[in-house]
């Protein structure tokens, strides 16, 4: 009987594929924990980190892939109001930016939704060739996908949402 991989049994590799028996990526991995059909653009997660992800999954080394499995099962329900998702896409372009700006050709004034996307898969491309030679860069961005993906539909560095019966803050002192 042939094996059957499941997401216990998978080991993250690069690119797209018709099937979980060809490998996985980060993003794939997403879809068989959310339980949704096997793809690289699960329903459940949110779009911009997933195009991030997508990009970074293929270009970092073997053995920094394996690192993106907890950031596969935070994908799982991150989708989320179009305003949030366009905050972090936004976040991981900047990031990616700051690390070497006159290298990306990644922002311009206004661009549509799917334009940003692709840019933010680049931008994910980018931060993999800056981490292979600079190691801490692999771990910032585990860092930042993580509290970008654990804000779960709030928008990172937003203020926290207020109780409906909390007392008003107090002024600020002049």
């Amino acid at each position: 009987m042939p094996h059957v991989p499941s997401f216990q049994t998978v080991r993250l590799a690069r690119g797209r594929h018709a099937a979980p028996e060809q490998g996985v990526c980060t993003v794939e991995l997403a879809s068989m924990l959310a339980g949704d059909r096997f793809s690289d653009s699960p329903r459940t997660a949110c779009a911009a980190v997933a195009a991030f992800v997508r990009g970074y999954n293929d270009a970092i080394d073997d053995g920094r892939r394996q690192d993106l499995f907890a950031i596969a099962a935070l994908l799982v329900g991150s989708s989320s109001s179009q305003e949030a998702t366009h905050a972090r896409m936004w976040r991981l372009i900047t990031y990616a930016r700051d690390l070497r700006p006159r290298r990306l050709g990644l922002l311009g004034p206004r661009l549509s939704y799917e334009d940003d996307l692709v840019k933010c898969e680049s931008a994910g491309r980018h931060v993999a060739k800056v981490a292979r030679r600079h190691p801490r860069v692999h771990t910032e961005a585990l860092d930042l996908l993580e509290r970008l993906l654990e804000s779960r539909g709030t928008v990172l560095g937003a203020p926290a949402p207020v109780a409906p019966n909390a007392p008003p803050p107090a002024p600020a002192a002049v």
